[in-house]
This record gives structure tokens, C-alpha cells and sequence, in this order.
């Protein structure tokens, strides 16, 4: 999986500043550009449509993108001035302009911190970036420590990386990139995977036929999906709750980096899963979502 270009949306919040040193060292360490994204919005946040009825919106919205562009590119030499990046502004909803931005192509991967805390979800990880998990369809990169993942005096460094991988249709996808990314990193890849409690002995339910779902026949199967999309890795089978046994994972083998696939359906756009969600909300490392 080659990563030609970094995409970091930028609110100018404290959170982000935080987070350049990070940006600047993924972008160097992957040999990718970056490029600094600001959305306009076209109603922006604490006005209604009421308000606008005598404003001209369009002459207002061309005055907002003037100021936003000047921002960013002060914000630009400010902040991350050590590696090549390109500034853009645009209009609309931010977490649907990120999105679309991104596209669907693997060589872009878009970069968020995390922000809040609460009760939900939206608060936990914050209504963009949540949104922007749920409906990228590019790898997103994100973590609720992104802005103390590195210090600006250090240099960046992936010397493991953990990829949590369920038994499902995405499996050997995430490994295969998963894998490639490793390998161009030089990077030791460990391939995690948990089975929950619930789930132990339930295949033969599903498939009278089938062996029992166990910490063996995981290990095999991760194991054998390895050995389809031609990569290696250090297996590692647990039986609890995903994310608090990927979490704990992480600490152990002191990972630098957690990918995980999106779950839900394929094929379905907005198919982040509620175990991906709790994944990256949990991990003591920044969460590559492929």
C-alpha cells in the first residue's frame, strides 16, 4: 500500500496545531506530500437560514473563503513549514468536503486527531472526524493521542505495528495492506485477533458442519489468510472484549500503530463498525482505519 498524499483538515484548533509535528513526520516517513484542507461552511454554525435572508450568500461565502485562505496559508508556514504541502479551501458540510476530497483511491490517506469526551460518541471522538471515519472510503489515520504521538524534537518512527483483524470478508484485505505497509516501513507486523467470549463454540451452531469457533482454529485461520495474500506476521490469538484486549495488546508489544478494517457490510458506504469505533477510542497508539 503505497501513500502518495496526506489529506489534513485544519479548524485551527489546538487540537490541530498539536497535531502537526505527527502529520509532518508521517508525511516524511511515508515520502508523502501533504495537502492542509479548510471547509467553509455555507450556513456557518450558530446562524439559520432566517438570518440570511437579506445577505448576499454568495458574495459572503467568496469573502469567508478569501480570509480562511489567508489563515490557512499562515497556519501553513507556521506550523508545518518543514515539509512539502499544498493548502485548499471548500465549501460545504466539513465532514462530507473531507470525504469527498479523499475519495475512494488508497494512495491518500486522511489524518484527524480525535477531540472531547462524553457519553457519546459523537462527543467521545467529535461529530467530524466520527462522520469522516463512518463514510471515508480512503484509509483514515486518527487516535484520541494523535497530538502527543510524537514530540517535535524526535524523529518519527514505525518499529511495530498491530493489525486487529476479525474473520470476515475483509481479512485478507487488511492483511495484505497491512502487510505491504510494514514491509515498505520496515516494520515488524503482529497480527492480532480476538475472540469474544459470546462467540466460542457458536460456529457449529451457524454451520453444523463447521468446527467449533475457538483460540485455535482463529490462529489458523489468520494464519492461512497470511499465507493467501503472501505475508508474514507474529499471530496472536485472545479470547474478551475487542477493544479492551486490543488496547491492552498495543501496551504489550509497545506498538507504534494499530490498523484495523472498517467492519460492517461490504460494499456499504458508512459501514464503520461500533467495535472500530470503541478500537480507536481505547488504543494507547494512533489507529489507521483502512
Amino acid at each position: 500500500m503505497t501513500i502518495d498524499e496526506i489529506v489534513f483538515p485544519v479548524d485551527f484548533s489546538d487540537l490541530c496545531v498539536a497535531a502537526c509535528p505527527y502529520v509532518a513526520a508521517v508525511s516524511k516517513r511515508l515520502r508523502a506530500k501533504v495537502t492542509l484542507l479548510h471547509v467553509v461552511e455555507q450556513v456557518p454554525a450558530g446562524s439559520s437560514a432566517l438570518d440570511r435572508l437579506d445577505t448576499d450568500n454568495e458574495r459572503e461565502i467568496e469573502e469567508r473563503k478569501g480570509r480562511a485562505n489567508f489563515a490557512l496559508t499562515a497556519f501553513q508556514r507556521q506550523y508545518i513549514p518543514q515539509v512539502e504541502s499544498e493548502a485548499h479551501v471548500l465549501v460545504g458540510d466539513p465532514a462530507d468536503a473531507i470525504v469527498a476530497y479523499g475519495g475512494e483511491t488508497r494512495s491518500r490517506m486522511i489524518v484527524m486527531p480525535t477531540r472531547g469526551y462524553g457519553r457519546f460518541r459523537r462527543m467521545l471522538i467529535g461529530s467530524v472526524t466520527a462522520k469522516v471515519l463512518h463514510d471515508a472510503k480512503c484509509p483514515v489515520l486518527t487516535g484520541p493521542h494523535l497530538e502527543k504521538a510524537i514530540q517535535p524534537t524526535e524523529w518519527f518512527s514505525l518499529r511495530r505495528i498491530l493489525a486487529s483483524v476479525g474473520i470476515t470478508w475483509e481479512t485478507d484485505q487488511v492483511l495484505k495492506w497491512s502487510g505491504e505497509l510494514a514491509k515498505d516501513l520496515g516494520a515488524q507486523l503482529i497480527v492480532f485477533h480476538v475472540v469474544a467470549p459470546t462467540e466460542e463454540g457458536m460456529l457449529a451452531l451457524a454451520d453444523p458442519n463447521g468446527p467449533p469457533l475457538s483460540p485455535e482454529s482463529a490462529r489458523l485461520a489468520i494464519e492461512g489468510a497470511l499465507k493467501r495474500v503472501g505475508q508474514r506476521g507474529e499471530v496472536h490469538i485472545a479470547v474478551g472484549e475487542v477493544s479492551r484486549e486490543v488496547a491492552r495488546a498495543a501496551k504489550e508489544h509497545k506498538s507504534d500503530l494499530v490498523i484495523i478494517g472498517r467492519g460492517g457490510d461490504p460494499g456499504v458506504s458508512g459501514r464503520f463498525g461500533s467495535r472500530a469505533y470503541a478500537i480507536v477510542r481505547k488504543s494507547p497508539c494512533p489507529v489507521l482505519c483502512l
